[in-house]
């Protein structure tokens, strides 16, 4: 039996690196303001608001009380929310069937080389990643295998 492997559409291409920056913001961010020592992934509070966030729910958090709360729907008009700049990670990519290594590339790179790459024969790494991941894995977790 052959294993169907799929490719990404141009429009899946770029949801999909529209969700991965998100959840490497998040997850960068959170590492940051928490003040970790570990991989946020590690901590039951990061990832508690990791998908709080990834929900579209605003999160407050008061440093010098150390207390974080959820910011309701009642209370959402009186704050203003102001766009935090932050880098993008550069992106490592691995593809098995070459044996080759692409990257450093930045992420309108490997937004454009998504649609030609079969996602179960790549793995990726960026800062904020402890580890290599498979891309299907990440397709499958983001926007699902359609």
């Amino acid at each position: 039996m052959k294993i169907l492997r799929k490719r990404l559409t141009k429009d899946k291409a770029a949801e999909l690196c529209q969700k991965m920056k998100l959840s490497t913001a998040i997850k960068l961010r959170l590492g940051e303001i928490l003040e970790l020592e570990s991989d946020p992934k590690e901590d039951p509070v990061a990832r508690r608001l990791s998908h709080d966030l990834h929900q579209g729910y605003l999160i407050s958090l008061d440093r010098e009380k150390r207390h974080i709360f959820g910011i309701t729907e009642s209370n959402q008009s009186r704050i203003k929310l102001v766009p935090e700049k932050h880098p993008e990670p550069t992106i490592y990519c691995y593809q098995k069937s070459t044996d080759k290594q692409h990257g450093p590339m930045n992420w309108a790179k490997f937004e454009k080389l998504l649609p030609d790459w079969e996602c179960e024969d790549i793995s990726l790494w960026h800062d904020g990643l402890s580890e290599w991941v498979e891309l299907a894995n990440v397709r499958d977790m983001l926007i699902g295998q359609d």
